[in-house]
């Protein structure tokens, strides 16, 4: 892990507001995110070979539970938001308001890994749609 920090220094999303190209991240457990590098996806975040990427979400998953993190991909008017089986906390949700607030119009897509069903729930909408989604799928 502290490799990835060194290369992709943690921010908070207010730091990333006026981003609008696509870009992926990690939002850690203390609501800052790392990544950002565009066209450096999740994998190339990781530093994953294409021989290592025998089950890619595995792979997400894995890193996700081990550091409470959740993932992320925005751009201009688009957050894609995708749980692994924990409920983001308050720094977490506190990101995610930022980063929906920086546009106006902006869209929340949503996937969320259910483990006690072993399914994955998929969504789209605002934040209070995400909200109440999120808090019926994790009750």
């Amino acid at each position: 892990m502290s490799e990835l920090l060194e290369k992709f220094p943690p921010k908070y999303a207010s730091e990333l507001s006026g981003a609008e190209s696509e870009a992926w991240y990690f939002l850690l457990s203390d609501g800052k995110l790392i990544g950002g590098e565009e066209l450096v996806n999740h994998y190339q975040m990781l530093g994953l070979t294409t021989e290592e990427i025998k089950d890619p979400d595995a792979m997400k998953k894995q890193f996700c539970l081990e550091n409470k993190a959740v993932r992320i991909c925005f751009s201009k008017g688009h957050i894609y938001v995708e749980v692994f089986e924990i409920e983001p906390n308050e720094a977490q949700w506190s990101a995610i308001g930022t980063l929906y607030r920086r546009d106006p119009d902006t869209n929340i897509v949503w996937d969320l890994r259910v483990k006690s069903e072993g399914k994955w729930v998929h969504g789209e909408g605002s934040l209070p749609r995400f909200k109440r989604v999120f808090s019926k799928t994790f009750q």
